[in-house]
């Protein structure tokens, strides 16, 4: 639904408990690890555990490319 450098907002379909780790696989720009912050019915936000830097380059991309 959003990302930003520390995390994003994601709509899914099945139940995640608050603090398990997850990895997001955002297109071709490979998988990024995170932690489930918060679960409110379908929605959970995730924060990165990978660097900051990293993820603008990879929401650069997103946004140049898709």
């Amino acid at each position: 639904l959003n990302i930003s450098t520390g995390g994003a907002k994601l709509q899914i379909d099945r139940h995640i408990a608050h603090g398990i780790p997850v990895f997001l696989q955002i297109g071709e720009f490979g998988q990024f690890g995170a932690t489930v912050a918060w679960k409110q019915d379908a929605e959970i936000g995730v924060k990165f555990t990978h660097d900051a830097l990293e993820m603008a380059v990879v929401i650069m991309g997103l946004a140049s490319y898709g």
